[in-house]
């Protein structure tokens, strides 16, 4: 029984999370791209355009633009392709 309400606030507990991090961001889906760096990671990367297998490999170890090195961006871009 204990066990059971433990899970069940467990549960109401990242509902609660999940919402209140909805209501949060939400306005943000209204914001467009910047000029920044989004049409160099975003919109003009090639890297990002292709999942498959055979593509995954570069899209992992190359990185894009003029960022430097290697740094966190394979994750980035997985997430960008995803």
């Amino acid at each position: 029984m204990v066990e059971m309400l433990k899970k069940k606030q467990i549960a109401l507990h990242l509902i609660l999370v999940v919402l209140v991090t909805t209501a949060a961001f939400y306005p943000t889906l209204k914001n467009g791209f910047t000029n920044f760096d989004d049409p160099e990671l975003l919109l003009n990367n090639d890297n990002i355009k292709d999942i498959s297998p055979s593509h995954l490999g570069k899209l992992l170890t190359t990185s894009s633009g003029n960022f430097g090195g290697y740094g966190p961006f394979p994750i980035v871009f997985l997430s960008y392709a995803l």
